[in-house]
């Protein structure tokens, strides 16, 4: 969808980027689409509070258009992944998601 599309970029906007949920709003970004940004763009490091699974079960399962974009966000970094780690943890991850 449109939002999905907005959500995904200005995720990577925000995690790479540094643009903020107040200059979303000055932008006139809708409200629901900043509030999936902000569940799917996890602190830094040395700010997280929960491990990745719980992040994806209590931040991103609940919001249903984050949800959306983490889906295709976790099937596209499963293509060719040969880190057994990242793809047990992604795996994880979807199923998680695909939960509903």
């Amino acid at each position: 969808s449109p939002e999905a599309k907005m959500v995904a970029y200005l995720h990577d906007t925000m995690e790479d980027g540094g643009i903020t949920s107040e200059q979303m709003r000055a932008r006139g970004i809708p409200e629901r689409v900043i509030e999936a940004v902000n569940a799917l763009t996890r602190p830094p490091p040395s700010e997280q509070r929960m491990t990745y699974q719980e992040y994806i079960e209590q931040i991103v399962k609940p919001n249903e258009l984050a949800r959306q974009v983490k889906i295709s966000d976790l099937r596209s970094n499963l293509k060719n992944n040969d880190n057994a780690g990242q793809v047990k943890r992604y795996e994880r991850a979807l199923k998680t998601l695909l939960e509903a």
